[in-house]
């Protein structure tokens, strides 16, 4: 036998045990990565599927601030102030809106008659509108919420603002309608 004949014996036995264990390398690396899918995707699918939910953005209409309004003196008639409230999403209670109404009321009252209202409110709205279950919260009730937060599914903390009146129903009639039915100008023509 001659020479490159052995040589290429070898070569091609060299070339065949590479091939062999690179073959054993990439399906152990794909067995890998199929563990790895199967883990999360069919036993830990829903503890991941609820996270993904938690993860998705939420858009928000926020009102603008309105203005302070005064008298010529300097007096005024109306203001803006923080209305700290608690709202529940129905879908993000996990356990259910009766369930969140019941953990909510052991942090803060709920009566029997707003507990009603916020089931009538939550039958209306479609399940991702928050509905208030308390609003004009002290600091104190607000701050309660907030620490027991984490515990409570559904609840969500919110501060927006709420109209003052400094001079209460005295004035406020006069400011609703002057702000309702302001005089429009008219353009007027001169006659020579």
């Amino acid at each position: 036998m001659p020479l490159f004949d052995k040589k290429d014996k070898s070569r091609y036995a060299a070339f065949t045990r590479r091939t062999v264990g690179m073959g054993v390398g990439m399906t152990a690396v794909f067995g890998v990565l199929a563990g790895r899918l199967y883990q999360l995707q069919i036993r830990n699918g829903d503890q991941y599927k609820v996270e993904a939910e938690d993860n998705r953005v939420s858009e928000r209409l926020i009102a603008p601030p309105r203005g302070r309004i005064m008298d010529r003196f300097g007096v005024e008639l109306a203001n803006s102030r923080r209305n700290y409230r608690v709202l529940l999403v129905s879908e993000q209670a996990s356990e259910g809106v009766e369930s969140a109404l019941d953990i909510i009321g052991k942090v803060i009252l709920v009566s029997d008659q707003q507990r009603k209202k916020i089931l009538h409110d939550i039958a209306i709205n479609k399940k991702f509108v928050p509905v208030p279950v308390a609003e004009n919260l002290t600091w104190e009730e607000f701050s309660r919420v907030n620490m027991h937060l984490p515990y409570l599914p559904g609840i969500q903390c919110d501060v927006g603002e709420t109209r003052d009146y400094p001079f209460g129903d005295e004035l406020v009639h006069i400011l609703v309608m002057s702000l309702r039915y302001r005089p429009r100008t008219r353009s007027m023509t001169t006659i020579p």
